[in-house]
């Protein structure tokens, strides 16, 4: 089904929400056809959106229970019915809500007007507060692998010492968690004594060490 005219005018932003206008007329389907008007609206809408907003305007769902249809008046010219409703498609930060209106000529078997107009943010997941799961991680590994890098920047380093009271758990991107730390150090025997900061990257379910990182405290 396509669209054998353009829209007209331009798309308005009206509060945050923008209204993208088609008029026109929708090729009809073969006699037949099983295609009642209501759908025919509808895939006008659905036509209408996805050329308003590109690749982006992907499934589009409408609310059947909410639509509501003015039927056409015999002393109307053209004779039209007209159709509202809502229902969302899917953009690129998520489920997208808008509502439409739609006029049908009931004698041309046409659709000849399409309204939508986006009404909210996009819907999206809620995500899940972040917790630490003590269970599978390992402070201990976490500073191995730290006086492994103190040692692989400072092959003369002697006396690394970490410090078990200086753990901190917070939250990763991607669900998994750093451990943070302090220790010290003295880069080659007899130097001054240096101190230093550990950030490893674990899995949140398995514990795996994934990285560490070091910074010195000059």
């Amino acid at each position: 089904m396509k669209f054998s005219s353009s829209f007209i005018g331009v798309p308005l932003l009206l509060c945050g929400a923008s209204l993208a206008v088609a008029q026109g007329t929708v090729d009809p389907l073969p006699a037949g056809s099983a295609s009642t008007p209501a759908l025919q609206c509808e895939n006008a809408v659905t036509a209408a959106i996805q050329k308003s907003r590109g690749v982006l305007a992907k499934q589009v769902q409408f609310a059947t229970p909410k639509r509501a249809v003015r039927p056409a008046s015999a002393a109307s010219e053209p004779v039209e019915s007209s159709f509202q409703g809502e229902g969302r498609y899917q953009g690129g930060g998520g489920n997208i809500p808008f509502t439409y209106s739609c006029t049908f000529d009931t004698q041309s078997q046409e659709v000849t007007g399409v309204i939508f107009k986006d009404t909210g943010a996009p819907d999206r997941p809620t995500e899940k507060p972040w917790q630490a799961d003590l269970a599978n991680l390992s402070p201990e590994a976490c500073e191995a692998a730290a006086a492994t890098a103190v040692r692989e920047q400072y092959p003369r380093a002697v006396h690394v010492a970490l410090s078990p009271k200086s753990r901190q758990l917070s939250a990763a991107p991607n669900g998994r968690t750093y451990l943070h730390g302090q220790g010290s150090t003295e880069r080659a025997q007899g130097m001054p004594t240096s101190a230093f900061t550990y950030r490893c990257q674990l899995e949140a379910n398995s514990g795996k060490l994934l990285g560490v990182r070091l910074d010195w405290v000059e």
